[in-house]
């Protein structure tokens, strides 16, 4: 399920209306409405985090996920990206080189989706 289809179902579960969700999350209805109807898979991390932001929740409790802490700013969540970047490429410099490459094969074939 993607991203759209975890909103409207979080947006369902609070029965919040769009417009509602909008004015939380300083977005525009037809930016929630257009990532709700194209069940949208991939969305900016700016919107994202307003989103979340907007509703106080983290964007993994939006999507169903295990719940984590929302950053404190754009920084700290910068810097946790960073930290997660760093580990698995770490994680990944012990894998053999014939793994390394299917990663990176994987990794190339979900950017296209």
């Amino acid at each position: 399920m993607a991203f759209g289809s975890k909103l409207y179902e979080f947006l369902e579960a609070r029965n919040m209306s769009i417009a509602e969700a909008a004015r939380a999350t300083g977005l525009s209805d037809n930016t929630l409405r257009s990532i709700i109807k194209r069940d949208s898979d991939k969305i900016g991390i700016h919107v994202a985090i307003q989103i979340a932001k907007g509703f106080n929740v983290s964007i993994d409790e939006i999507q169903g996920w295990t719940s984590v802490a929302l950053p404190k700013s754009d920084n700290e969540a910068l810097a946790i990206l960073e930290k997660e970047r760093a580990e698995l490429l770490s994680d990944i410099s012990k894998l053999s080189a014939n793994d390394q490459e299917q990663v990176k094969g994987l990794i190339r074939y979900l950017a296209r989706r």
